[in-house]
């Protein structure tokens, strides 16, 4: 007889939860939709620009740490051409651009600091106990970001104007 309760009990308990659990209001949540990749082609520069600023609030994650909480340097006010110089005259710098003349090395220098950003690591803002060597930031390139190249390329784009 016990067991009978027992059990009773325990269906009732089950039938409780399952009741609460369906009165409650029921939310379906669909991930984003995935943007459809461009050919380097269909979009003019204006276009790429606009492309890269939603890259860089959305899918790129840049607001996260490029913001003004002091995370990372907050890369929407600073002048890159103007801090471009004195960047790539830091002996730290190890990068490709080192080599190069112009916007040509502008855009290199952008371009890397996204796929390869422990190149150069801005004093103050690199990992823990390595000495500004290694950059907390990921490669967009790989997981978890995974920017295609021409999202990349927009998102270089953005950040030269």
């Amino acid at each position: 007889m016990t067991f009978v309760r027992v059990m009773v009990f325990s269906v009732v308990v089950l039938l409780c939860y399952t009741l609460f659990a369906n009165i409650l209001p029921q939310m379906q949540s669909n991930p984003p939709e995935e943007e459809s990749p461009l050919a380097a082609g269909e979009l003019d520069m204006p276009g790429m620009i606009a492309w890269g600023e939603t890259l860089f609030s959305g899918k790129g994650t840049c607001t996260l740490c490029h913001n003004n909480m002091g995370r990372a340097p907050d890369i929407l006010v600073m002048n890159l051409n103007a801090t471009f110089a004195e960047r790539l005259s830091d002996g730290r710098y190890e990068g490709q651009a080192k080599g190069e003349d112009g916007a040509q090395a502008v855009q290199t220098y952008l371009h890397e600091s996204m796929v390869d950003p422990s190149a150069y690591v801005v004093a103050g803002y690199g990992k823990k106990g390595t000495n500004d060597a290694v950059s907390p930031m990921p490669a967009v390139d790989k997981a978890p970001i995974q920017l295609s190249d021409v999202e990349t390329n927009a998102l270089t784009a953005f950040r030269q104007t």
